[in-house]
């Protein structure tokens, strides 16, 4: 079940059809939620971001019993969703008092919440922005079959160990 939300969900990229998928997947499934889902599907919201699905997958793999036969509900995976979705929209108070007051606070401090602002924000950006095959095919020649840029001191990529 839940691979084939996954599936169906990527497929939804390509048509922009997200909203679909999700409205025919809680269907009938997820009682007293339905009419509030609905609701905000109407408003242009997903209920399954790509961050809380795929954290509910890695719970799911991590914590499932192996040997259960008993398959997951679509009521507990849309709660499990939402309850990561919650727990990701919710703001760092500490980082929220210094933005209303810098003054009160060292550059190196800002700077360093900027930054994981930043890369938060672009992260996501990224991990929410779906290419389409035909968009991923145009890009292939430019950037696997290319040499490496004039300019570039090492042309080589090193693995990396900690």
């Amino acid at each position: 079940m839940v691979a084939g939300l996954f599936a169906d969900l990527d497929l939804a990229a390509i048509t922009d059809s997200r909203s679909e998928v999700e409205r025919t997947f809680i269907g009938g499934a997820v009682g007293r939620l339905q009419s509030e889902l609905l609701a905000q599907l109407n408003r242009g919201r997903a209920i399954f971001s790509n961050v809380g699905l795929f954290q509910c997958i890695k719970a799911i793999v991590e914590f499932a019993d192996e040997y259960s036969e008993q398959e997951l509900s679509v009521l507990d995976l849309t709660r499990c969703v939402l309850g990561v979705n919650q727990e990701n929209d919710q703001v760092d108070v500490g980082m929220m008092a210094r933005a209303a007051n810098p003054d009160a606070h060292d550059a190196t401090t800002l700077k360093a919440d900027f930054l994981e602002l930043a890369v938060d924000f672009v992260a996501q950006g990224l991990f929410d922005h779906v290419d389409t095959f035909e968009t991923l095919a145009c890009s292939v020649d430019p950037t696997w079959r290319c040499g490496w840029a004039p300019g570039t001191q090492q042309k080589v990529i090193h693995a990396t160990t900690h």
